[in-house]
């Protein structure tokens, strides 16, 4: 018995050497028990190489044209180990700090943590092809901040590159899968390791790890700067990987929200109201509340015995070179007719990329800052001046019209808090022209505004209409 016994342990020992984890597992005997951990790191180079190639393949005509193009490839293997190095040092210390038995008992957190880093690499390379393609760069914060917006975001991306999901889905559940049961498989089969043996370990891939980290013996980490080697946007980023560069972003992000005021000089606060009130030509002696320097009363020259109606409208991704009065291609008459009967402004300034800075910036005169659009911050969910909450005062009816869901960007709780009464958005409306993933086209809900403003003679109102599109650039229309 004892002998059938040892022979079925023979058996299954060889059956298991002659798998792949069990032909990596005698490959790398020698650095037991960090041998997962060094696989899984190959494991990870090999990964991020192949959506790199199929990248540089798939923009050839392009990245060839780059001088040394093909330092993509060592800038990358340089990029990838600083991000496995920073993903594999949890691993590196449950290997070497924790008892054999601990190990074996919490096994299951080593191989379930592969398997998520595998598919969150995975996700971030397929999700590169059409982020690529929409923008010319790998995501970055505008990725970050629109993952939560799942029914737009994940919609727009089914319909315009549904081959992608359907592909990139399916592979990304497998291969994350395949990774897990593997080294499920590799860490039942690690054997024994003396406390000297893991002592020598840490003192080796200590400084390994921390050289990866780093990216070489530098006084200071890499940053992405030091991975631009030409002035080819798309060969620089092709270096790269995404997974570091969302975390790079993000992190930065967060950063700069903690410490914005570190970017800036000192001033004594009293020679800064100054200086703007100077600039600014505000009378010292109109400016009568120390807590709010800059309000002021200032009398318009215009006679005050018929107050104007006002109607804003926020004109999503239509830039200058698709507006006909502006120069561009002849494809807004209405809008010309409006300017020529009007006044138009030809040289306004963009305050950010994002809807969310143009509203700040329309409706409450606020400067770009670093981090999130106040519409976006708790503390200016309330008491936050705009032109709504100055109308309102004067004895106007404020309202907010946006033709997809009110929540996106947090813009119905800014509105609401701040001087809008009335909040219309998609759910509001019947029989649609049109409706995409970010809601209802323009032409569904503004007419029909607009022909019931027509009625509104006695009222005074502000209305602020929002189309919902695609964001790249915006354009803004002010119609009195």
């Amino acid at each position: 018995m004892q002998d059938e016994n040892s022979s079925f342990r023979k058996k299954v020992k060889v059956s298991f050497r002659e798998t792949l984890p069990g032909a990596l597992h005698q490959k790398f005997s020698w650095a037991c028990p960090l041998s997962p951990m060094l696989i899984f790191y190959f494991f990870g180079l090999v990964l991020f190489f192949a959506f790199r190639i199929a990248l540089c393949i798939n923009y050839f005509d392009r990245v060839s044209e780059v001088k040394h193009y093909l330092l993509i490839f060592p800038l990358g293997l340089q990029i990838d180990t600083l991000i496995l190095s920073y993903l594999l040092l949890p691993v590196f210390l449950f290997l070497l700090l924790l008892p054999e038995q601990a190990v074996r008992k919490w096994g299951w957190m080593v191989w379930g943590y592969f398997a998520f880093l595998t598919a969150v690499m995975f996700f971030c390379e397929i999700a590169t092809f059409p982020f690529i393609a929409e923008f010319d760069t790998r995501p970055d914060r505008l990725f970050i901040e629109h993952i939560v917006q799942v029914r737009e975001v994940f919609g727009m991306v089914l319909k315009g590159y549904g081959m992608t999901v359907l592909i990139g889905i399916p592979g990304l559940l497998l291969v994350s899968g395949v990774v897990g049961v593997f080294f499920q498989k590799l860490l039942a089969t690690n054997g024994h390791s003396s406390y000297l043996r893991k002592l020598l370990l840490f003192i080796v891939f200590s400084p390994l790890l921390l050289m990866g980290a780093r990216s070489g013996f530098r006084d200071r980490p890499a940053n992405i700067t030091d991975f631009a080697f030409s002035k080819s946007h798309l060969a620089n980023q092709l270096a790269l990987n995404t997974t570091y560069s969302l975390a790079y972003d993000y992190l930065s992000q967060k950063r700069e929200e903690k410490g914005m005021g570190k970017g800036y000089g000192t001033m004594d606060p009293s020679e800064i109201v100054s200086r703007v009130q100077k600039v600014a030509l505000i009378p010292q002696e109109a400016c009568t509340d120390p807590s709010i320097p800059f309000l002021h009363f200032q009398r318009s020259p215009f006679s005050e015995e018929h107050p104007r109606n006002l109607v804003i409208i926020l004109e999503e991704s239509l830039g200058a070179e698709y507006v006909g009065c502006l120069g561009g291609l002849p494809l807004t008459p209405n809008i010309d007719k409006l300017s020529a009967g009007g006044l138009l402004f030809t040289q306004p300034y963009c305050t950010g990329t994002r809807t969310t800075r143009a509203i700040e910036a329309l409706l409450s005169g606020f400067l770009p800052t670093p981090g999130k659009s106040i519409v976006k911050l708790g503390l200016a969910r309330r008491n936050f001046f705009t032109i709504a909450e100055l109308l309102r005062r004067k004895g106007y009816s404020t309202e907010f019209i946006y033709g997809g869901d009110g929540h996106f960007d947090n813009m119905s709780v800014f509105f609401t808090g701040n001087g809008f009464q009335k909040i219309y958005d998609e759910k509001d409306f019947e029989n649609p022209v049109f409706k995409g993933n970010w809601g209802y086209q323009t032409r569904t809900f503004l007419p029909r505004r607009m022909r019931f403003l027509n009625h509104m003679v006695i009222q005074l109102f502000l209305r602020l209409f929002l189309p919902p599109l695609i964001m790249t650039r915006l354009n803004f229309l002010m119609v009195v």
